[in-house]
């Protein structure tokens, strides 16, 4: 197999994950009871990943042709990703400290739709091994907490 060909399976399975996080939380009509302690560590484990993604996306700045539109595209991703990192630890130190879901629900508004103009960037990039694996991992906490933030449209 081809590195293009390898490169554009990665993309795509990384799209395809990316997907699939809004078809789980529209399976969800109303939130479960609310665990501060459940909600709290799902809320770190997307910090982290967003951390781990945001690392990665760094060592891979400088691979893409300058001026060309997938740089302009990895360069608006990056940004959006280190927004949402930020926007993750702050959503996960606020839920450590024990805020509820309506005291979260606009930082969680926040987050939602950085990840929603990521989602919509990314689209249009072919990204390397290990980025989508971070996105994976992002995708599963992101996936565990929309059931807790039923008012908020998902992130797809």
């Amino acid at each position: 197999m081809s590195l293009p060909t390898l490169r554009h399976l990665i993309a795509l399975s990384a799209v395809a994950l990316l997907v699939a996080v809004s078809a789980h939380a529209d399976q969800h009509g109303t939130a479960p009871e609310w665990d501060q302690k459940k909600v709290a560590a799902l809320a770190q484990q997307l910090a982290d990943a967003a951390q781990e993604l945001n690392q990665e996306l760094n060592r891979q700045r400088g691979q893409l042709q300058v001026g060309s539109g997938q740089s302009r595209a990895m360069l608006q991703f990056r940004d959006n990703i280190r927004v949402a990192r930020n926007e993750s630890r702050r959503l996960a130190k606020v839920l450590g400290e024990g805020q509820d879901r309506e005291e979260t629900t606009p930082a969680y508004r926040r987050l939602m739709s950085l990840v929603r103009d990521a989602r919509e960037t990314g689209r249009k990039l072919l990204l390397k091994a290990p980025a989508p694996e971070y996105i994976a991992k992002a995708n599963a906490a992101l996936d565990g907490l929309a059931p807790y933030y039923p008012d908020v449209k998902p992130s797809a």
